[in-house]
This record gives C-alpha cells, structure tokens and sequence, in this order.
C-alpha cells in the first residue's frame, strides 16, 4: 500500500509544479518608453530567460518578448533582467544584438550576470556565466573574482583602496555585489563633494 501511495503522492507535486509552470509567477515586462505592464512570466533556465521569456498579461494572452522588443522584465522581490547589447566577446558570428542580462546591482555602477553554454569561454570546473559591470561612463568590464584578479583592480582602479582589497584578494569569488555596493557608495560620496 505505502508503495502505490508514494507514486501518487509524486505525481501530485509534478501536476503542482507544472501548473505553476503554466500559470506563471507574478512579474513585469518593461517597455521601451518605461511603462510597466504586470502579469505573470513563465521562467525557464537561466541560460534560455536571456534569449527570450514568456509572458501573460492581465487578460491571459499568452506572448514571448525577445529582448529586442521590450527593455526588460521581473518576477519576485528581486529578479530582474534587462536588456542591453550581446557582450560582444561571447556573441558568437549568429547571436541576437541584444540579450536580456540578470542585473544582479544597480547604480552608478551596474552588475549584470551573462549565462553562456561555451565550454571555450567558461572555467572547466568554474560557473558558466560571467560578470560584467557597467561603469558611470557607460563602458563595459568582465569582472571576476575567481580568475582576473589584477584586471578587476583595474577596473576599480579610481577607487584606491577598493582596488588593493581586490588585488590582495580580500572578497570571496561570490562577494561581487559587496564590491558593487563598496563602489557606489565611494562613487555616491565622491560626487556629493
């Protein structure tokens, strides 16, 4: 008998999982102009959301946003992904001009989470994604914790004494956001003067 209840009890978390699915999770897609539009967003793995996520508004019409077409979108208290251009040294010769990347901090200096499935760009026993911050003046920067050290000092490097915490390898690899934040502060603080 306790065999015949477990498959049951199995199926029934696999139908709830999958009516979530279905249904969605309550989020927002962004427009161009800054409107929001609220309903539910069908999630799928980190690597596909870049590409395209779907959507279904308020009515239930059911539609799939490429990042093309609107300038972001979210779900939950803090998910949110935006879209910005392919960073350009992992775009590949047929990839999208645009992707939505997962903006992990936002500020005077944003971080963003780029997923890749390319063995050639990702560490062998390392995540298979990459970081990437935008600085107040726009430009783009890979940044690591794990590998790269030096070069994210660097690009730290107006902020002195961030950039020697870097350099002696003060943050754990996952500790990026902290650096972020440390760096808006400074960033904050030093325009106020």
């Amino acid at each position: 008998m306790a065999y015949m209840l477990a498959p049951c009890a199995l199926q029934g978390q696999q139908a709830a999982v999958a009516e979530q699915a279905d249904e969605g999770i309550p989020g927002y897609v962004l427009s161009w102009q800054g409107d929001s539009i609220r309903g539910h967003i069908i999630p799928g793995d980190a690597f596909k959301n870049q590409h395209h996520i779907g959507f279904i508004d308020e009515k239930g019409v059911r539609v799939t946003y490429h990042p093309d077409r609107i300038a972001g979108y979210g779900y939950g208290d803090s998910v949110r992904y935006l879209s910005r251009p392919t960073p350009y040294l992992y775009a590949g010769l047929f990839a999208e001009s645009h992707v939505f990347l997962k903006n992990l901090e936002n500020g005077p200096a944003s971080l963003y989470r780029f997923y890749s499935r390319r063995s050639a760009f990702t560490l062998k026993k390392g995540p298979g994604y990459f970081e990437l911050v935008q600085k107040p003046d726009g430009s783009w920067h890979e940044v690591s914790l794990i590998f790269g050290w030096k070069r994210t000092a660097q690009v730290f490097a107006e902020y002195p004494a961030l950039a020697a915490k870097i350099r002696n390898k003060e943050f754990r690899p996952e500790q990026m956001q902290e650096v972020i934040r440390l760096y808006n502060l400074w960033y904050r603080q030093q325009s106020a003067r």
